[in-house]
């Protein structure tokens, strides 16, 4: 079995040729060889090319699993020579339950990275075995916090690394900076979809027990005083802007950019 994962931000035709060379010979055990092709979306328009052309005569001991987000962003002559099957996200209720089975962990806790995983057994895990994402969370929150107009952004995308500075421009350039891989783009966007959620629903409602960052409550309570309800609304539209351009392979510094200036 092969798996195979974009290169940066894409699938490219290199990675296809390698598939074609890989499966010129039938498999030495077993009947089948199966090669997996995650964020498949994510294709070029030559590597799709590529693929639609083994689609169409692929060897009868060949097993093609392409995995996506987003069927939409798939070329259709690809999806018609695919058999479709759709796996729907867990209720936080049953990853909580796993995690407490799994890792023996509190049932405050389990909720917690439940509901912050929107349904993602794999995001969930993480969050519960790697501490560097508590604290990636906690910074993401940092950042977000403050009046809006009192700072500056400066975006940098070097290979997979990203880096973000937030300067006070009424406090000496105080600066607030926020690194990570580009493998964590995902989850940064999704940390903070959830906060502004959280924000919102604090504000319609005050009803604490809604809340998914209920650990927290008192940073939500003094931030949803000092925004309003369009502003959150305009942000959440910002965040599910930038996820669509990232899908359509965007150049990521100018998606990042064009979504802190609406910050």
């Amino acid at each position: 079995m092969k798996i195979v994962e974009p290169m940066g931000n894409s699938l490219r035709i290199d990675q296809m040729r390698e598939i074609q060379e890989n499966i010129q010979f039938k498999p030495l055990m077993g009947k089948w060889q199966i090669v997996i092709i995650e964020q498949s979306e994510k294709m070029t328009e030559e590597a799709a090319n590529s693929m639609l052309k083994l689609l169409e005569e692929p060897p009868s001991y060949i097993v093609l699993i392409l995995i996506s987000t987003n069927l939409y962003l798939l070329p259709s002559t690809i999806v018609s020579r695919c058999q479709l099957y759709r796996f729907n996200l867990l209720s936080p209720d049953l990853v909580k339950s796993l995690l407490e089975k799994m890792l023996n962990i509190s049932s405050d806790k389990a909720l917690l990275y439940a509901n912050i995983a929107n349904g993602r057994v794999d995001i969930a895990i993480d969050l519960c075995q790697k501490k560097e994402l508590e604290g990636f969370r906690s910074n993401i929150i940092d950042l977000l916090c403050g009046t809006r107009g009192e700072h500056i952004w400066k975006i940098s995308v070097e290979k997979d690394k990203i880096n973000i500075d937030k300067l006070n421009i009424y406090k000496n350039m105080e600066k607030n900076s926020l690194n990570f891989s580009l493998s964590r783009l995902y989850l940064f966007l999704e940390f903070i979809l959830i906060w502004w959620r959280d924000l919102l629903v604090f504000k319609e409602l005050g009803d604490e027990k809604r809340l998914i960052n209920v650990d927290k409550l008192r940073i939500i309570q003094n931030e949803s005083g000092n925004i309003s309800r369009e502003d959150i609304f305009s942000r959440i539209s910002s965040v599910s802007q930038a996820k669509d351009s990232i899908k359509k392979n965007v150049n990521i510094r100018l998606v990042l950019e064009n979504f802190v200036n609406n910050l």
